[in-house]
């Protein structure tokens, strides 16, 4: 199974599961929200050089350079306004 099909099935359990319509209805909001912002248009693409020297979650000795030691690495960036 590839990511995009394990995230379609996370998706689709999510949405016809126990989640309430409400919160799906907030989170399609958001998304909604995100493309039309447009905001992809700024983010790091495949091949981009990650700013290796900015710290993260506040605590100085966990950063990305830190984390390029293992073999697999996924980066997420969120938007800072909330």
């Amino acid at each position: 199974m590839t990511f995009a099909d394990r995230l379609a099935a996370i998706t689709h359990e999510f949405e016809t599961g126990d989640t309430p319509p409400e919160i799906i209805a907030v989170l399609d909001a958001h998304v909604e929200y995100l493309i039309r912002s447009r905001a992809a248009d700024n983010a790091l693409q495949v091949g981009d050089k990650a700013p290796l020297d900015r710290a993260l979650a506040a605590i100085d000795k966990l950063t990305l350079e830190n984390f390029c030691l293992h073999p697999i690495l996924v980066l997420t960036w969120f938007r800072g306004n909330w």
